[in-house]
């Protein structure tokens, strides 16, 4: 982000006037930041896990917009990176009920061992049943996707709860257009819907619990810059929710 528009200025830099402007360095062999926009990682994080940052703070973000309260309880759809790691940082909020829907079994028991209290596989089961039964038929007073997928998303507003928060947290085909029932989401129901950017307040706080969450299954899979053609194969293949291309080896 510039720094120098008026949303910049106001603390809103997600709505930087020229956000689309900038060069995207990932794959450069050199790029420069303003010391703005660097952070010292803390003594106990490693450079690998220090590469979690970014995703971290979008969780920190999606869980900001849902207005998690102590008790409610969550649903999140999707077992990626940020799937995992929101699930993580809602236990923390204190999320009861708390589910993951994902249908790489891998996933489901990765978030398992990282606090979920519930998995559903949408292939499977019966997405609405389980939903009900997990929640006494109440349904989810937050729900967040993670996935971007479109198959998936529409069927989140049914197993939510009424005045219930729903939070579209992934990058979504420009194209795709969601059918949306103003009666029986907004009107009986008072959902609330939400998505998510990008969050550049929310780093100096992820940076902060960074050392409390478990990263070491999501920075398994790292590859050296020569096998990188390899590196976007294992990506493709969905094995592992998170890929690391190590560049300084």
């Amino acid at each position: 982000f510039c720094g120098t528009c008026p949303p910049c200025r106001e603390g809103r830099q997600q709505f930087c006037e020229h956000i689309q402007e900038y060069n995207r360095p990932g794959m450069s062999e050199t790029i420069t930041w303003h010391e703005s926009q660097v952070y010292r990682l803390p003594a106990s994080v490693s450079l690998l896990q220090g590469c979690l940052l970014e995703p971290t703070s979008v969780a920190v973000r999606i869980a900001d917009k849902t207005h998690v309260k102590v008790g409610d309880r969550v649903v999140i759809c999707g077992g990626g990176p940020i799937g995992q790691l929101c699930l993580q940082v809602l236990k923390m909020y204190g999320a009861t009920s708390l589910t993951m829907i994902e249908p790489i079994p891998e996933r489901r028991q990765m978030a398992l061992r990282h606090g979920a209290d519930y998995v559903i596989d949408p292939l499977s089961e019966d997405q609405d049943a389980r939903a009900s039964e997990i929640t006494g038929g109440a349904g989810y007073d937050v729900v967040v996707d993670a996935s971007g997928s479109p198959r998936a998303v529409k069927g989140l507003l049914d197993i939510a709860a009424s005045g219930a928060t729903v939070v579209y947290g992934a990058m979504y085909p420009q194209e795709f257009e969601m059918p949306l029932n103003l009666s029986d989401y907004l009107y009986l129901k008072e959902l609330t819907l939400t998505g998510v950017f990008v969050s550049p307040y929310a780093f100096p706080r992820a940076l902060r619990i960074l050392p409390l969450l478990q990263l070491d299954e999501l920075t398994r899979a790292v590859f050296d810059l020569d096998d990188a053609s390899e590196a976007f194969a294992v990506h493709v293949s969905g094995k592992y929710p998170k890929v690391v291309i190590r560049c300084n080896h």
